[in-house]
C-alpha cells in the first residue's frame, strides 16, 4: 500500500515537470492585465507579461483593426530577471509590454496583441476584449463614491479620534467645487485637510479608482453621550474627454473636454463618549 502510494506520487510529480516543461518550451506563459469595462472615451492601461526561461529574442504588436480602441503610446517594453526554482536553467526571464490606450464608442471592443519570437518559434497572444460603456447608462455610485474612514467610534470625553472623508472615482476631477458644513454639538473639531489634493489608486472589484482625501478632521467629545456627525454631499466637477482634437489660439492641439457636475452622498458617523468606571 505504501510502495503504490509512493509510486504515484513519483508519477504525479514527474509529469508535473514534464507539463512545466512543455509550457516552457512553447514560451512561457503570456498574461494579461486589462480592465474588464471602462467608460467611452477613457484613457487606460493594458499590461502584457511574459514569463520564460530563456530571453525573448523579438516581440511584435500584431495588426489592430478595431476603431473602438486606439493606440495612444505603446508598445513600451521592460524586461527583468530573476533567480528561480521553477526551471532547470534557474533563471526566470519577465518582459513586461505597456500600453495606453482609449476606448471609442460604446459597446465590445478588441484590445491590441502582441506576437514574441521564442526559441526561433512565433506566439500570439490570446485576442481579448474589454466591455465600453456609456456614462449617462451607468449609475452614479459606479463612477463616483465616498467612503468615510473613522479611527474609532467609542471614546472617552477629551479623547481624541480621526475622522476622514475620500473620495473614489473612475474620472479625472476638474475640481472639487463644494461640500455640505458639518455642524457638530458637543464636538470640538479641528480641520487637518491638506490644502493640495493628493491623488493614489486602489482595486475594487476588478476596477481601478483615483483616491482622494476630500476633508480630513480630528475630532473631542466635550462630555459623554451620543454624538452624530451629519452626512451630506460633495459637488464635484469631472473632466470628461469628447474624443475631438481642437486647436488653441496659437495652433497647438488638444484634446476637448467637457466638465460635468455631480453630487456624491456621503454618510453620518455615530460616536459615543463615556467615562470607563473602574469595578
Amino acid at each position: 500500500m505504501c510502495k503504490t502510494l509512493k509510486v504515484d506520487r513519483l508519477l504525479l510529480f514527474l509529469f508535473f515537470l514534464i507539463v512545466q516543461s512543455a509550457l516552457f518550451a512553447k514560451g512561457g506563459q503570456i498574461t494579461l492585465d486589462a480592465p474588464a469595462k471602462v467608460w467611452t472615451n477613457e484613457r487606460f492601461a493594458i499590461v502584457y507579461t511574459i514569463e520564460s526561461d530563456e530571453e525573448i529574442e523579438a516581440i511584435y504588436e500584431t495588426p489592430h483593426k478595431d476603431n473602438g480602441i486606439s493606440i495612444l503610446s505603446g508598445p513600451v517594453i521592460s524586461r527583468s530577471v530573476f533567480r528561480t526554482r521553477r526551471n532547470a536553467s534557474g533563471v526566470l526571464y519577465k518582459t513586461d509590454v505597456r500600453y495606453v490606450l482609449q476606448s471609442g464608442i460604446q459597446g465590445r471592443s478588441t484590445l491590441p496583441g502582441i506576437e514574441i519570437v521564442y526559441k526561433s518559434k512565433k506566439e500570439k497572444s490570446v485576442r481579448q476584449t474589454v466591455e465600453v460603456i456609456s456614462l449617462n447608462d451607468t449609475k452614479q455610485d459606479d463612477v463616483a463614491f465616498i467612503k468615510t474612514f473613522v479611527s474609532r467610534n467609542n471614546v472617552k470625553p477629551g479623547d481624541t479620534l480621526s475622522v476622514s472623508y475620500k473620495l473614489f472615482t473612475t474620472m479625472d476631477i476638474n475640481r472639487v467645487s463644494s461640500m455640505d458644513i458639518l455642524n457638530m454639538h458637543g464636538l470640538s473639531m479641528v480641520n487637518t485637510t491638506s490644502r493640495r489634493l493628493t491623488y493614489s489608486e486602489e482595486e475594487i472589484d476588478g476596477r481601478s479608482y483615483k483616491v482622494v482625501e476630500v476633508l480630513s478632521l480630528i475630532i473631542q467629545p466635550e462630555k459623554d453621550g451620543n454624538f452624530t456627525i451629519p452626512g451630506g454631499q460633495l459637488q464635484i466637477e469631472f473632466s470628461i474627454p469628447t474624443g475631438k482634437l481642437i486647436r488653441d489660439f496659437w495652433g497647438k492641439e488638444y484634446e476637448e473636454t467637457i466638465n460635468k457636475s455631480a453630487f456624491i452622498p456621503y454618510e453620518e458617523i455615530n460616536i459615543k463618549a463615556y467615562d470607563l468606571i473602574t469595578i
